[in-house]
């Protein structure tokens, strides 16, 4: 999707940086002095790890190794950055995914962008929009997405807030997106 806008702090740390490709298993992220993100990433898909100049946060860029069929953001926010005392809850975390979606819904095709619950995992909740700009057009700009997921799930102590662009729904990119999210694990400590 190309006008919808993204969770907050996502596409606004995007900086320049190199994608990695990764092999299948856990990957732990380093969030320096907050531990790390332990994730399992999919086997062919590439990690770019962007923080911001102040190194306050991090923001992962997922993709393919080749072509642009989808992209996976997640930006893990730690409860010093957060700013409501109930920072974690259900309550904040659905507060922060329906923001989202009364954002994005001006552009969607979709007449009401529903909030659903994560199944299994952290405390979690996600919604879909699809681009009504480009609903029927036989071919897809590069760059541009036909399908947005986008949501917010605790992962320990961090809330993980995701964005995935794809040009097809239900697909096995969201499926594996989802499944890397459910099982991540905060790891704190030395």
């Amino acid at each position: 999707m190309r006008r919808l806008p993204v969770l907050i702090f996502v596409t606004a740390l995007i900086l320049a940086g190199c994608a990695q490709p990764l092999a299948a298993g856990e990957q732990i992220v380093s969030l320096g002095p907050n531990g790390g993100l332990a994730l399992r990433v999919p086997a062919g898909w590439t990690m770019d790890k962007r923080e911001t100049p102040d190194d306050l946060l991090v923001t992962l860029t997922f993709g393919p190794e080749v072509g642009d069929e989808f992209t996976v953001l997640l930006t893990p926010i730690w409860p010093e950055l957060g700013a409501d005392p109930d920072f974690g809850s259900p309550t904040s975390v659905y507060r922060i995914v329906a923001a989202a979606a009364q954002d994005v819904a001006a552009d969607a095709a979709e007449a009401e962008l529903e909030v659903r619950e994560f199944d299994g995992g952290g405390v979690g909740y996600y919604f879909w929009a699809t681009d009504r700009d480009l609903v029927g057009k036989s071919r897809i700009p590069p760059g541009e997405y036909l399908h947005l997921t986008q949501g917010a799930i605790m992962v320990g102590d961090l809330l993980c807030t995701f964005t995935v662009l794809t040009n097809d729904r239900p697909s096995g990119i969201i499926d594996a997106a989802m499944m890397m999210l459910r099982t991540a694990v905060h790891r704190t400590g030395a």
